[in-house]
């Protein structure tokens, strides 16, 4: 490729319309007006300016000058691009705009390691947000040096973005510093983003940078403006970075200023920052937002050390605006937050903040030890100075010595100029550990030592560890609370320094601890009865863990009894040899709404032993996995969250990766991998997640297969006879459990002449030498199939057809899915092996001939007949057992079935007499057939039911030394109970009793009643007072006449019963007159009565209607009656009695 000069004539073709800096101030000049002559092309001719190389990977824009760097600027500004057909010459140009998919970087030969930009005023890369910079930057820890630039638009709605790089998308700016000249950064315009390195970084990341400048430099926006000493606006990451220059923003709509970022925007973040420069906002008639790392923050920030000794201010003539400032964000998000960030003291705040911002902890000397480390992995800043600690702050290490110097690269910064000595112990000044180099106690930094155990000394207080022990025997303890107050208000604040290690941190109780800093690695962590709070990644790991049984705390990486435990960020608890996390009875552990639990263990990942419970907050994330078992919740224990686990029984290569996505979506829920478990992935056979509830179903893949894997469904622990590939969380809380989880077998177009199940859940096709994984479902055609799995090996039979032959040569239990048709071919258990038909499913099954020479057990009951033998030529042929004995029985009645082994000696007769075992069972609705006499009689006496018998036949050669060991079902004997006479309930009969109305008396009743059968109808009679002296005579037509007899009241008044009404009945009523009627008082003559006894009758003859009286010789009244004129008979009593007529007496004997 030729190197190619561009026309200034070409370039002004492409020029937007835009007002820049300065306006028609002839003192500035611009850097996109000096390209007439600019060189660029490819490396091999070396051009001056840019030089282009191409690979395979990539495209790579060298540029080493100004003039370069101003051509990356309006390549990118005016949106150009290689285009195949364009006359004009743009092979040099992106083959995307915006050089998305290129490098550009920094020559590495620069002179001083700089480049500089002070003889014009720049236009940014990417100074619109619709033409910004894609790539990625790589400033080869190189500084542009003297940057000033000077934006204004004043058109209405407009945006300016300011800075080395106006706005950026989808791109990396690394390694660069910025060198800001006297004049300064300015943007001004309606909407403005003003930063050091980007006015507007879009989901892009800004790393390893730095801001700094002349006296006096200082990032200016005007308008509604975000202005920061690194970036205006983050929407990406920034990361490794600080800058030194002063930020301003003004305007009359909200203003946003911050030492690093005027915003950072939600789920977005900063991280390992610090700044140094005067933040300033003005605002006439809106809101101001200030802070020394952020004017607002809505996303994430961490690791930031605010330094701005020079003041934050902030001012508005606006009535009833608010002022937000703060050492660290003037103003702090609903979602944001905030961790180990950290203010200086001396930084004057010249306002009254608002309630929401945010002014972190006190800042010491020491703060920078931690919050930048310089030793371990990726570790990226260094100290400068020469006192010890180093009396300098941090700067980037990997800048070139020359940049470093201060001439003119990072500055040295003297740390007692923006740090004050605070007291020890304190957040910003702690104690310190050194664990590589701790042999004894320390008065000074309160901690005592003897025999590896470390013990902290001070609650309330902050301890820096850092270093490790080459033998990693170091455990950590805490001194608990003076009384071990349940509510435990002073926590130990433990700062981790990156490559810090222990072998144990135990957490007792009436302690409290909180884990900050960078990151802490620990062999164990034992909290008993404590509570610890971890604040940053933490990595638990035993390699090679043992102990004595029961000694949990031995082989457990995290171990909880009778505490709890809080994860805000990444834990990872692994152990070879025991368990990831055991907590013992009621302890808690809980994982917060940004919190990440990764746990293995080669028995269990996660046990919740008796009444412990696990809570994850929304947003938080579990991933366990075992070797054994990867979450396994005990007794009382408790998950307030939905989760899933699958067992594979097999484990994975390293280079696998499990992807957990919604049924029907391609949104990734859950991945398991070497970068989850690490080594460890490869020993896990069972894996568990955390889903979304709502019974949301799932699909499980492996990385490079469409096809979902399928599991088994387990509900209260026994498996169902049927797969799913379709995982259902769910409702709410608790673990849905999947076995037995593998791909599908593959489909044969051809079925094979054999296939060999060589071990769970493998299997081999023909004479391949190679196993492959499957779901232990078989649904092929297969000529033979082969059994040499050792262990137990549960296979589904989905319609399996074998034409010629199954060999049992290991162990194999066979489940029938339902609604299938299981041809099994010519049967042959060897000896050694064992074959179990399973009850489960409802398919069906059928084999040509059945042979046994080793253990085959029908719990099904489909097979009838089978050849069992030990030696050649001695057979037995067993058929299925029969069972007799009567199967009705009365209602609650007993019966006695009796079972009967049917077997048939063929060939030789070498067998020595059977024994027989009956195993008898009942159906129950619930659980299937159900065992009620185990290795019992031939008989069993039985009520209603279903039942059937187990009998097993055990064959042994002459010597014994070889078995044949048969167990077939009898078919299911019903027992019923004799039906019992149908119930008839009785017909109920009514009858009508019927009173008259009789003059001189009252009765309670008259007219027509009805009466149900046997039952007894009572009415009261009562004479008026004009009647009163009569003897009523009442009577029923029952049994020719029935006088009824009256009980007299207290108020006079005659009460009737009529009982045993089994009839219509009319009452009669007689003998009632005035009182004033002769008959009623007067008496017979003698001469005209006569009374006779005759058979069981009375006799009585009257002249007259005469009232009649019988009593007993003791003087009780038997009856009355009113007798009219002639002759009338009455019941004769029992035994003598007197007759009283009028008043006459008559002495009547038996």
């Amino acid at each position: 490729m030729k190197t190619t000069l561009f026309l200034l004539s070409l370039l002004l073709l492409s020029l937007p319309a835009k007002a820049q800096g300065g306006g028609t101030d002839p003192e500035k000049t611009f850097w996109h007006d000096q390209l007439t002559d600019v060189s660029v092309g490819s490396s091999s001719d070396s051009p001056t300016d840019v030089a282009l190389s191409v690979t395979d990977n990539d495209t790579t824009y060298t540029v080493k000058t100004a003039k370069g760097l101003a051509w990356i600027a309006k390549v990118t500004n005016d949106g150009l691009f290689y285009k195949a057909d364009d006359e004009t010459n743009t092979a040099n140009y992106p083959h995307r705009p915006g050089f998305e998919g290129c490098t550009v970087e920094l020559y590495g030969s620069l002179t001083d390691d700089s480049l500089s930009l002070r003889d014009h005023y720049w236009t940014p890369i990417g100074d619109n947000l619709s033409k910004p910079f894609k790539g990625a930057f790589d400033g080869n820890h190189k500084l542009v040096a003297g940057l000033k630039a000077d934006t204004t638009v004043t058109t209405q709605g407009a945006f300016v973005n300011v800075g080395l790089f106006g706005s950026i998308k989808n791109a990396l700016v690394s390694n660069v510093g910025v060198w800001v000249a006297a004049e300064g950064i300015k943007g001004n315009a309606p909407n403005c983003y003003a930063g050091g390195i980007a006015g507007y970084s879009g989901n892009s990341t800004i790393r390893n940078c730095f801001v700094s400048g002349d006296a006096g430099a200082t990032i200016t926006g005007e308008g509604s403006c975000s202005v920061g000493g690194i970036v205006g606006d983050n929407y990406g990451t920034v990361e490794n970075c600080y800058a030194t220059v002063d930020v301003s923003a003004s305007g009359s709509k909200s203003i946003y200023a911050g030492g690093i970022a005027g915003t950072n925007e939600l789920g977005h973040s900063i991280t390992s920052v610090y700044a140094t420069g005067k933040v300033e906002g003005t605002n006439t008639s809106s809101n101001y937002y200030v802070g020394g790392i952020t004017g607002t923050n809505y996303g994430t920030l961490s690791k930031a050390l605010a330094l701005n000794k020079k003041g934050l201010s902030g001012s508005t003539s606006g009535s009833g605006n608010q002022p937000y400032l703060g050492r660290i964000s003037g103003y702090k998000g609903s979602s944001s937050s905030f961790s180990q960030c950290y203010a200086s003291t001396k930084i004057n705040i010249t306002s009254t903040p608002d309630g929401s911002y945010f002014d972190g902890i006190d800042a010491g000397l020491t703060t920078d030890l931690f919050l930048f480390p310089t030793g371990g992995e990726g570790a990226v800043w260094t100290t400068s100075g020469t006192g010890t600690p180093p009396d300098n702050l941090p700067k980037l290490s990997t800048f070139s010595a020359v940049a470093s110097a201060g001439n003119p690269g990072q500055p040295a910064l003297a740390k007692a100029e923006y740090l004050e000595e605070l007291p020890l112990g304190k957040e910003g000044n702690p104690y310190v550990i050194d664990i590589s180099s701790v042999s004894s106690g320390d008065s000074k930094n309160q901690y005592n030592y003897s025999n590896g155990l470390i013990t902290l000394l001070k609650p309330d207080s902050c301890y820096l560890i850092k270093g490790k022990n080459s033998s990693n025997v170091r455990t950590l303890t805490l001194t608990p609370e003076t009384g071990t107050p349940n509510d435990l208000s002073k926590p130990y604040h433990l700062y981790a320094q990156a490559g810090c290690a222990l072998d144990t941190l135990l957490v007792p109780a009436g302690t409290a601890c909180i884990i900050q800093g960078d990151s802490l690695r620990s062999k164990s962590c034992q909290v008993r009865g404590g509570t610890l709070t971890m604040e940053v990644p933490v990595v638990l790991e035993m390699p090679k863990a043992k102990g004595s049984s029961g000694n949990y705390w031995q082989y457990s990486s995290l171990y909880i009894d009778g505490g709890s435990v809080t994860v805000n960020d990444t834990l990872r608890a692994y152990v070879s040899g025991g368990y990831g996390i055991y907590t013992q009875s009621s302890s808690k552990l809980t994982i917060g709404s940004k919190g990440v639990v990764y746990a293995y263990g080669s028995d269990r990942g996660c046990n919740l032993f008796s009444n412990s419970q696990v809570v994850i907050e929304d947003g938080g994330i579990l991933r366990a996995a075992g070797g054994l078992d990867a979450l396994y919740i005990g007794s009382s224990s408790s998950l307030s969250f939905p989760a899933i686990k699958w067992e594979f029984y097999y484990s994975f290569l390293d280079d696998a990766r499990l992807t957990l996505k919604k049924n029907g979506g391609n949104e990734v829920a859950a991945t398991f991998s070497e970068k989850v478990f690490g080594s460890y992935f490869t020993e896990a056979e069972s894996f568990a997640a955390n889903v979304e509830g709502n019974t949301t179903v799932y699909n499980l893949y492996q990385e490079g297969s469409a096809t979902p894997f399928n599991g088994r469904v387990s509900i209260n622990g026994q498996y169902a006879t049927t797969y799913t590939n379709e995982f259902t969380a769910p409702e709410s809380s608790g673990l849905q459990y999947y076995g037995y989880v593998g791909l599908p077998m593959e489909e044969f177009t051809t079925p094979p002449d054999s296939i060999t199940l060589t071990n769970q859940y493998t299997y081999r096709v023909g004479k391949v030498d190679k196993d492959t994984h499957f779901d232990n479902v078989l649904s092929c055609k297969v000529k033979k199939l082969c059994i040499t799995t050792r262990g137990t090996n549960h296979v589904l039979l989905k319609g399996v057809t074998i034409t010629d032959s199954l060999l049992v040569k290991e162990d194999a239990f066979f489940y029938l899915l339902d609604n299938t048709v299981n041809m099994l071919g010519n049967v042959r258990v060897e000896h050694g092996g064992s074959l179990t038909l399973n009850i489960g499913g409802n398919g069906t099954l059928a084999s040509t001939t059945f042979a046994n020479s080793g253990t085959f057990i029908d719990r099904i009951g489909l097979v009838d007949r089978v050849k069992a033998s030990v030696t050649s030529g001695d057979t037995l042929l067993i058929s299925r057992p029969s069972v007799s004995g009567t199967a009705e029985v009365a209602p609650g009645g007993k019966t006695t079935l009796t079972v009967a082994g049917v077997s048939e000696q063929q060939g030789a007769n070498n067998t020595p007499d059977l024994t027989y075992v009956y195993d008898w069972q009942e159906w129950k609705e619930d659980t299937g057939w159900t065992f009620v006499s185990f290795g019992g009689s031939a008989s069993l006496e039985v009520g209603k039911g279903k039942y059937r018998c187990k009998v097993a036949y055990q064959l042994k050669d002459a010597g014994e030394t070889s078995s044949a060991y048969t167990a077939l079902c009898s078919l299911p004997v019903e027992v019923t109970e004799k039906s019992a006479p149908p119930y008839i309930p009785p017909v109920v009969s009514y009858y009508t009793v019927t009173l008259p109305e009789v003059e001189g008396a009252r009765l309670d009743k008259t007219g027509s009643h009805t009466v149900e059968e046997g039952y007894s109808f009572p009415f009261r009679l009562t004479l008026d007072a004009d009647y009163d002296r009569s003897q009523p005579v009442v009577t029923i037509d029952r049994r020719g006449t029935e006088t009824l007899t009256p009980e007299v009241l207290a108020d006079g008044s005659l009460k009737y019963r009529i009982r045993d009404v089994e009839q219509d009945l009319t009452v009669s009523i007689t003998g009632i007159v005035r009182n004033d009627d002769p008959t009623a008082t007067g008496s017979v003559p003698a001469a005209d009565v006569c009374v006779r006894s005759f058979g069981n009758l009375l006799h009585i003859t009257v002249p007259a209607p005469t009232s009649a009286r019988l009593y007993d010789f003791h003087g009780r009244l038997l009856r009355t009656a009113l007798l009219p004129a002639g002759s009338s008979t009455l019941p004769k009593p029992a035994g003598p009695c007197i007759v009283v007529l009028g008043g006459e007496s008559f002495k009547v004997g038996d």
